[in-house]
């Protein structure tokens, strides 16, 4: 008789490779160098998961989401690189099409020219990843139980969902496009904001300064953001030696 597998999505028992319930695999695999490849080359040639679902999710559980989907829960979520990808792209679409619309004013096309500007922001993001992964990991390190993998999964959520953020105020700037600069600079400090204050929960649980561990999560978000920041300049200068 085979033995039964308690779900890590929605906790059904069931025998098998896949559970019955809800469809998710019975091997959800640890997360490592191996799965982290995998999943990559999945979230590249394969999306097909329920990325409005994912929207919603990360907009009111952004954490739990991260977390769970480290744990297993993965079968509705969207796929984490997939997610990054997704909204990077739209950013870009949406760029190239108000780029395209014919305006009458001149002023709608100086400020047309403002959200081109504004794309290494998106990049910048996208490129940062592994670097806000590989400073959680070293700023954490005595208090955390995740992984630089792990923290590549849930770093990868929380930048995607920023993008999703930054889209929705390009959508906004294209239908009002007379918004001032200053405001374009108060969303890119909340998305800032956004991203600390993840963090910062995300770990709160394991430390009782929270004083502490505010200073060091800023800390971490600027150390990650000046050596992204530095890599693209560098990647700059390399491509135009070349």
């Amino acid at each position: 008789m085979s033995k039964k597998i308690c779900c890590k999505n929605c906790d059904e028992n069931f025998t098998g490779n896949y559970c019955y319930n809800c469809g998710q695999k019975a091997n959800t695999n640890y997360i490592d160098l191996k799965y982290f490849i995998h999943e990559i080359s999945n979230g590249i040639f394969s999306i097909d998961k329920g990325i409005l679902f994912t929207i919603r999710a990360l907009t009111y559980h952004p954490i739990q989401v991260a977390v769970g989907y480290i744990k297993g829960k993965r079968v509705k979520l969207f796929s984490p690189y997939s997610y990054l990808i997704v909204m990077a792209t739209a950013i870009v679409l949406l760029k190239k099409v108000g780029l395209q619309i014919n305006y009458d004013k001149a002023l709608i096309s100086e400020d047309l020219n403002r959200i081109n500007s504004e794309t290494p922001f998106w990049l910048l993001f996208v490129f940062s990843t592994p670097f806000f992964s590989f400073f959680a990991k070293l700023y954490y390190r005595k208090r955390t139980p995740y992984n630089i993998w792990e923290y590549i999964i849930i770093l990868t959520y929380f930048t995607g969902h920023a993008l999703f953020y930054l889209l929705i105020y390009k959508i906004l700037f294209l239908l009002f496009p007379n918004i001032q600069e200053q405001v374009t600079v108060f969303v890119v400090l909340l998305i800032f904001a956004y991203l600390i204050g993840l963090i910062y929960s995300l770990h709160s649980k394991n430390y009782s300064q929270k004083l502490l561990l505010l200073i060091r999560t800023i800390a971490w978000f600027i150390t990650s953001l000046v050596f992204s920041v530095l890599s693209i300049v560098l990647l700059r200068e390399l491509y135009n030696l070349i």
